[in-house]
């Protein structure tokens, strides 16, 4: 009969946690954190970048703005997107993606609704630029712009015909 061996394999993760190497939560969340402060500055540089070409392109003033890309705005709100992760403010991130959202309808339906565009943009620049603003208040906006987003589906729905 075959004698039975045991191979002992060396787990890094078990020494990583039973030998004493390796980093507590907390101090990898500080180190995080760290990080994330060096990186705020280009974050924050990036997002009113971003803000500013959706004014240049997108702008309620601007001309023309009509036979430009839903895409090409979703593109513009990416960036702005990722660079938020520096930010923590509640809200923000949320618009982002609730502009996104409508964005995506928009292309899909190939009809534009300005004023819901402008309504989000205007939210962008609230959210971002107002830091004294309440957690409980940013909420309130994003709240109202998801209920205007469903408001604007369901009234472009309703004017679709129905197929049978």
């Amino acid at each position: 009969m075959t004698e039975v061996r045991r191979f002992r394999v060396r787990n890094r993760l078990r020494a990583a946690m039973f030998d004493g190497g390796g980093k507590l939560v907390a101090e990898a969340l500080a180190s995080a954190d760290k990080a994330l402060c060096a990186l705020s500055d280009a974050c924050n540089a990036t997002i009113r970048n971003k803000l500013a070409q959706i004014d240049a392109v997108y702008g309620s003033s601007v001309e023309g703005r009509a036979a430009e890309s839903p895409r090409a705005l979703y593109e513009l709100i990416l960036p702005i997107i990722d660079a938020s992760v520096c930010d923590t403010r509640t809200g923000f991130p949320e618009a982002c993606s609730s502009l996104c959202d409508l964005l995506d309808h928009c292309a899909e339906k190939g009809v534009w609704d300005w004023p819901c565009v402008d309504v989000h943009v205007a939210a962008l620049h609230c959210l971002y630029v107002d830091q004294s603003m309440s957690s409980a208040d940013r909420m309130k906006i994003v709240m109202g712009l998801s209920h205007l987003r469903q408001h604007r589906e369901h009234s472009v729905a309703e004017t679709e015909p129905q197929v049978p």
